[in-house]
């Protein structure tokens, strides 16, 4: 079963770099990979049914590539998405989907349900963007149903901009959360989770 759940978590990496490359483009892989940070707000253990939990997520469009020392300019993207896994913790150290289990809010970018993936019930699509020169992402959560929800980001991918769709790029995306509360599927699982998955996980408790 934690085999089954990182997975679960680590394949929203693989759906997101998912897409099916122009036919103009010689080569389909991201011409650039980029490392950027998310994180969840307010950071809390707990919040009640009804309270809003913010995703924000926000990175100028000038960009040093993982591995290199210069910054690019990889502004006016024809899109960056991403993708947001969401979980409830069962007994028996079983999960479900919890997509229906929370209404959504835009502020900038926007979150959205999508039937083309596999497993739509566990899984909400992340939209980001440009503004001020910056990419920016903050959508909000709101819970209706109380339990102990596992949320998983993915990595993003844009699929080229707007004066060359060919030049795709990949954001390899962690939480920067000081407390991801972790120790919640510790309780319901009996062990620590992988360390794979600590980067891109974030737990937290409904009333």
């Amino acid at each position: 079963m934690k085999t089954h759940v990182i997975k679960l978590l680590l394949v929203l990496v693989g759906i997101a770099l998912t897409g099916c490359p122009s036919p103009l483009c010689l080569n389909p892989n991201p011409s650039y990979s980029f490392a950027v940070t998310a994180h969840f707000t307010p950071e809390r253990d707990s919040i009640r049914v009804g309270d809003t939990l913010y995703l924000v997520s926000e990175f100028p469009n000038f960009l040093v590539p993982i591995g290199e020392q210069d910054a690019v300019d990889y502004s006016k993207s024809t899109a960056i998405g991403n993708t947001l896994g969401l979980l409830r913790l069962e007994s028996v150290k079983s999960t479900s989907g919890a997509v229906s289990s929370f209404d959504y809010i835009n502020v900038w970018g926007r979150i959205y349900n999508s039937t083309d993936i596999p497993s739509p019930e566990r899984m909400q699509q992340l939209r980001y963007e440009e503004n001020d020169g910056k990419y920016k992402l903050r959508v909000g959560l709101i819970p209706k149903k109380p339990g102990i929800y596992l949320m998983g980001i993915g990595s993003g991918l844009s699929k080229g901009r707007m004066n060359d769709k060919c030049v795709k790029a990949s954001f390899q995306t962690i939480l920067t959360n000081e407390n991801s509360n972790l120790n919640y599927y510790e309780q319901w699982f009996g062990s620590p989770m992988d360390q794979s998955a600590t980067k891109i996980s974030f737990l937290i408790k409904v009333y």
